[in-house]
């Protein structure tokens, strides 16, 4: 479980940053094999964080099937 209050110790890919963007489309993951074959995540601690409102970290974990929105930082202005 990741502790929310040291949210650095995860952080190892992309790092905490603000998506610039209007509107970002996201898809769940997909991991495949050396031979090109889908297999279960090898990381469950791998994926997309996000901070509430209220500061904590939350790990979104869309479902398969699925496609999420992300509102970027120009929407907020925007609005």
């Amino acid at each position: 479980k990741v502790n929310e209050n040291d949210d650095t110790k995860f952080s190892n890919w992309c790092g905490w940053h603000n998506d610039h963007g209007s509107l970002t489309g996201l898809l769940p993951a997909l991991y495949l094999d050396p031979h090109g074959n889908i297999v279960d995540c090898p990381d469950t601690t791998a994926g997309l964080y996000c901070k509430s409102r209220n500061g904590k970290t939350v790990h979104a974990k869309i479902p398969e099937n699925a496609i999420a929105f992300q509102v970027g930082e120009t929407m907020q202005i925007h609005s």
